[in-house]
C-alpha cells in the first residue's frame, strides 16, 4: 500500500479496524484484475469533494465493511453503493429520527424493529454512497422503501437487497439512468492466501 494509506490504516486505534481497511484496499486490487489491470491501483486513488474514493476512468467501485466482513463492489458501467451492518439489539430510537416519517411509521409498526431498522438504514447508506455525496444528503430527505428512487434533476438508484449472512443486512444501489432495473451481478468471495500481522 502506499505510505499514507499504511500511516492511516495504523492510525486506527483497534486492530479489526486496521484489518477492514486494508483488505478493503486489497480486494480494490483485485477487482481491478477482473479487468484486466495488474499494476497497483491504489496509486491513483483519489477522493471527491464528499470522500467517496474513485479512480480516474470507467472502473466505479465501493467499499463497506462491518465487523467480519469487507465489501467491494465493481462496475465498468455504473456507479453504485453498498452498505453492510450487523443487527444488533441496540437501541433504535434516537437513530431512526433522522428517517423520514414513512419510514418511521414502518418501524414503529413492525414486531422486529431491528431488523426494518438496519434494513431501511443500508439501503440509504448505498443509495448515498451511489450518488457520490455520503451523509451531505439528509436521510430524512428521501424515502428508501420501494425498490427505485427518483432524484431531481435526473438521478435513478435502484436498489437490490444482497444475503451475505443472516445476522446482517446489507443492500447495493446502482445509479443507472436507464429504464431497466440491475439484475446481472456476481458475487465472488476473496480468501486472502496470506497471513496479516497486527499492526502498532
Amino acid at each position: 500500500m502506499p505510505n499514507h494509506m499504511v500511516k492511516k490504516m495504523k492510525s486506527f486505534k483497534f486492530w479489526n479496524d486496521q484489518q477492514a481497511y486494508m483488505i478493503g484496499r486489497m480486494l480494490i486490487i483485485e477487482g481491478f484484475k477482473l479487468y484486466g489491470i495488474d499494476t497497483n491501483p491504489l496509486y491513483w486513488l483519489e477522493y471527491n469533494a464528499h470522500g467517496k474514493p474513485f479512480i480516474e476512468g470507467n472502473i466505479h467501485f465501493n467499499i463497506s465493511h462491518s465487523k467480519e466482513y469487507v465489501l467491494c463492489v465493481f462496475s465498468d458501467e455504473f456507479e453504485m453503493g453498498i452498505d453492510i451492518e450487523k443487527i444488533t439489539n441496540q437501541s433504535i430510537k434516537n437513530l431512526y429520527e433522522v428517517f423520514s416519517s414513512c419510514e418511521k411509521n414502518k418501524i414503529e409498526r413492525s414486531s422486529n424493529q431491528e431488523d426494518i431498522f438496519y434494513k431501511i438504514w443500508t439501503r440509504k447508506e448505498a443509495v448515498t454512497k451511489s450518488l457520490g455525496k455520503g451523509l451531505s444528503i439528509p436521510f430524512n430527505s428521501f424515502s428508501v422503501l420501494d425498490d427505485t428512487i427518483f432524484f431531481y434533476p435526473n438521478n435513478t438508484v435502484f436498489i437490490q437487497e444482497l444475503f451475505i449472512d443472516k445476522l446482517y443486512s446489507c443492500h447495493l444501489a446502482v445509479k443507472n439512468n436507464s429504464d431497466q432495473n440491475i439484475h446481472d451481478f456476481k458475487i465472488i468471495e476473496y480468501k486472502p492466501s496470506v497471513k496479516y500481522d497486527r499492526y502498532s
